[in-house]
């Protein structure tokens, strides 16, 4: 695998923890089964979860369901995409073809689950209305997590903002005093 591609948000971002969303319009991966997408951001947004980790959301073509949504996941997955995206073998650009992201259990509970990234042999067409909507819901993929940032501001130090879970206002600064040891 030969990797040379280092000139756009996707191929310079640097990952840092994990976790799931689960949403409306946003692909839930379910154990044990797999689906079959086609990425449309190189720009991902960088959001953080009620959890406190970073999770990286891309519009995607979801083939299984025929329509765009939103594959919002945490570092493992954006990682594989990425290495996708900067691969000569897959013309070091992942909006070109199609992958296949299997999910299988690994244990017992709902959190032992192990994703799988391949790039399929043959990318199907995508029409002009697909591109359409992809390129639509790109664009809103800012609004959707509150406190995200684009991969290209994340890539120049800015973080995205963190909301308490409880009462939705933002974090600034955690004082070290107030949290009982």
């Amino acid at each position: 695998m030969t990797t040379t591609k280092t000139s756009d948000p996707l191929s310079n971002l640097q990952f840092q923890s994990s976790n799931d969303a689960k949403k409306d319009g946003f692909i839930k991966l379910k154990k044990d089964s797999s689906i079959k997408v086609r990425i449309f951001t190189t720009n991902p947004t960088i959001h953080v979860n009620n959890f406190g980790k970073e999770q990286i959301s891309f519009a995607v073509w979801n083939w299984d369901e025929d329509k765009a949504m939103i594959l919002s996941k945490g570092p493992s997955i954006a990682r594989a995409i990425s290495a996708i995206h900067q691969d000569d073998d897959f013309g070091a650009d992942v909006t070109k073809v199609d992958i296949k992201i299997t999910s299988t259990s690994t244990g017992p509970e709902i959190t032992d689950v192990e994703h799988t990234i391949n790039v399929l042999p043959k990318a199907a067409d995508i029409s002009d209305a697909q591109l359409e909507a992809l390129e639509e819901l790109d664009k809103k993929l800012s609004t959707i997590n509150k406190g995200s940032v684009r991969a290209e501001e994340y890539n120049n130090g800015v973080k995205p903002q963190v909301f308490h879970p409880d009462d939705g206002e933002p974090v600034t600064d955690i004082e070290l005093t107030a949290i009982p040891f």
